[in-house]
């Protein structure tokens, strides 16, 4: 239903469109076409909307139009696909072509700030001789524009990287090695071994005079707690980064939704002025003003689940820090003592193990 209801809103952008292009209203013309095209992307409208950017004496965005309509438009249509291609011929030699490379897939470009395509683009890229700002934005992976300098009739290769996405996981399931009791002042492990020495009362009979003793003081941490203590901790930091990272990620699809809401915006406003969309107002229904909308419904969505994700993020972080701070941790006490004489000796153990 959705879908029929842009189509036919599509075909009365072109109607209006073409009418306004025959009476010589060739901005007028260009935004209804640009406008039916974001409602329906079919190569006829694609057509138009070179067609009037030609009139308007934008031949970048009209020989990238007609480079993308040769691509799309069906075989069978051979009379308009020499037209097309003839025409984009004539426009070459006073352009730059611009092969573009993006190391990611689904990044959508832009061309001194209107939209080119998105990645992979399989066709070159068009581009006025001077500078241009070519910039790449992907909403996991953030956005990076570099400047293109070229002459008229020249080539270029471009190459842009875009960084990877910032990701945390939880440590919570990897192997965590229990602790092993450490004598107090040492750094080696406690060799039970040691515990297991012989105590012979004979033995102890006949070097009494030379026994001595020596106590050592051993204090350990139960090994269950302080795990399920790490557990939690981790788990907590890393549900906070991928819930900041979430954040983040949606902080920039809305920012960039806010960038093209306000270019919409101003379209609609030097077209039909100041609330030109509200109800009863002469672009309302119209199809840019319906771009409009859907464009500021996304941006809404993008800034909640934004919110959203930081505080959640910000939940999980206070928690984690929470239980490092204050969940106890029991300790256990033991007390070894060392005896020794002509010949022999030992350890002896008393405590919780």
């Amino acid at each position: 239903m959705v879908a029929a209801t842009e189509s036919e809103q599509a075909r009365q952008l072109v109607r209006v469109g073409l009418e306004q292009y025959r009476r010589g209203e060739y901005d007028k013309a260009y935004e209804g076409f640009r406008a039916a095209w974001q409602l329906k992307q079919h190569f006829t409208i694609l057509g138009d909307l070179a067609i009037a950017e030609l009139k308007l004496g934008r031949r970048a965005q009209a020989a990238n139009h007609l480079a993308e309509y040769l691509r799309i438009v069906p075989a069978d249509h051979s009379k308009e696909r020499e037209i097309a291609s003839k025409q984009l011929d004539k426009l070459r030699p006073s352009l730059v072509s611009l092969t573009l490379q993006v190391n990611l897939g689904g990044a959508h470009i832009f061309v001194n700030g209107a939209p080119a395509g998105v990645s992979p683009l399989e066709r070159e890229l068009l581009v006025d001789p001077g500078g241009s700002n070519v910039t790449i934005s992907h909403p996991s992976y953030g956005s990076v524009t570099e400047m293109v300098t070229a002459s008229a009739g020249e080539s270029r290769t471009l190459t842009l990287q875009l960084g990877r996405e910032f990701i945390m996981t939880s440590a919570a399931g990897t192997p965590i090695a229990l602790p092993h009791p450490v004598l107090e002042g040492g750094s080696e492990p406690l060799d039970t071994t040691l515990l297991m020495q012989p105590s012979s009362a004979s033995l102890e009979r006949r070097h009494v005079e030379a026994r001595a003793s020596a106590r050592l003081g051993h204090t350990r941490k139960s090994s269950h707690a302080a795990t399920t203590k790490r557990v939690l901790v981790w788990s907590g930091a890393g549900l906070g980064a991928a819930a900041f990272g979430v954040g983040a990620a949606f902080a920039v699809r809305a920012h960039n939704l806010r960038g093209q809401e306000r270019t919409y915006q101003g379209e609609v406003d030097s077209q039909y002025g100041p609330q030109g969309c509200a109800n009863g107002s002469n672009g309302a229904g119209s199809g840019l003003c319906s771009v409009v909308s859907r464009t500021s419904r996304d941006r809404a969505t993008a800034d909640v689940v934004s919110g959203g994700a930081f505080i959640a993020g910000a939940a999980f972080g206070l928690a984690s820090l929470g239980t490092y701070l204050l969940w106890p941790i029991r300790t256990e006490h033991v007390a070894a003592s060392a005896w020794f004489g002509r010949g022999s000796g030992g350890v002896r153990v008393a405590g919780k193990f």
